[in-house]
């Protein structure tokens, strides 16, 4: 009986120790996922990894509300009034198996003509950097400080936000799941 009475003694022990220390190592685990943190957040709802029928569903559901209209081919349209004059962006995400893994972003401003220069994509370039790095949180550098190539990168986490000019009023911002494009 006694020797009994000890081997259930030594064997409630070793379960207590091995759990214990199994939940150790899920801690452990646990506390370095935590320190990964995954950007997915684009604008609006949309996020990377999101299916293109969620995406059509969620446009939809955007276009219905008002919020935003079909352009020209599968081009997404949306007024913009936050900058310093009315623009727009436009918008199409590119899949990879079915899923969001970039999704540039065209600005303009409404009112652009040669002749209106504080409305060129030079003067929205610089409008946006400190607009984006704050809702993203991000840093901008320009690319090259050796050409004046008009490139600025940002990164965070699992993803990069890139600014171009693309002509003389079009700004293009392309954030990139790193993670899943290269």
């Amino acid at each position: 009986m006694n020797k009994i009475f000890h081997l259930a003694m030594i064997s409630c022990m070793i379960l207590i120790i091995s759990c214990s220390d199994q939940s150790g190592k899920n801690q452990k685990k646990n506390d370095s996922q935590k320190n990964i943190q995954i950007t997915d957040t684009l604008i609006h709802a949309y996020t990377f990894g999101m299916s293109k029928e969620k995406f059509f569903e969620l446009s939809w559901k955007y276009n219905s509300d008002g919020i935003l209209i079909n352009g020209s081919g599968a081009e997404i349209v949306e007024n913009v009034d936050w900058l310093k004059a009315p623009a727009k962006r436009s918008f199409y995400p590119n899949f990879v198996d079915n899923k969001i893994v970039q999704f540039p972003i065209i600005y303009s401003y409404k009112g652009w003509a040669p002749w209106n220069t504080h409305l060129s994509a030079d003067s929205l370039l610089q409008h946006l950097i400190p607009i984006l790095s704050e809702e993203y949180d991000v840093v901008f550098e320009p690319l090259s400080k050796e050409i004046d190539n008009k490139i600025y990168v940002g990164r965070i986490n699992n993803s990069e936000i890139e600014l171009t000019v693309k002509s003389n009023f079009e700004v293009v911002v392309t954030f990139t799941d790193v993670t899943n494009f290269y």
